[in-house]
């Protein structure tokens, strides 16, 4: 039997190879890392999550399929649309500017959250 098959590890072999090897995975080179924690999504959960683990000094990854990382919730854009006829904006492309200020600002200060914690991400879905 091999490490693989009895669910022991062969000399030398992290828990993150031999599983690896045992689903015949291709992993990118970045995927190939050892991590302590891996979190799937950044929404304001997985942001919250990654950085807790970050800031406890293990290593993180945070799997994301998008490619802007803002932490958002699911519907903020209809709040933004909300705050926005509260604050009179009442065209559209007025609408879409305070929408795209806030998208942009959220993603600003997810990097910059992420970047801070050296969170490793990984384009990806689980």
């Amino acid at each position: 039997h091999t490490g693989a098959d009895t669910g022991k590890l062969q000399r030398g072999q992290t828990q993150t190879a031999q599983t690896v090897q045992t689903l015949n995975l291709r992993m990118p080179s970045k995927a190939k890392q050892v991590y302590d924690l891996v979190v799937l999504g950044c929404g304001p959960a997985g942001l919250k999550a990654a950085l807790e683990g970050a800031g406890r000094g293990l290593r993180v990854a945070l799997i994301e399929p998008k490619e802007h990382l803002t932490a958002a919730p699911t519907g903020a854009h209809s709040k933004c649309m909300r705050e926005a006829v509260m604050e009179n904006k009442v065209t559209w492309p007025e609408i879409r500017l305070l929408i795209e200020r806030v998208v942009s600002d959220a993603e600003a200060n997810a990097a910059r959250l992420l970047r801070t914690f050296h969170v490793t991400i990984l384009r990806g879905s689980g």
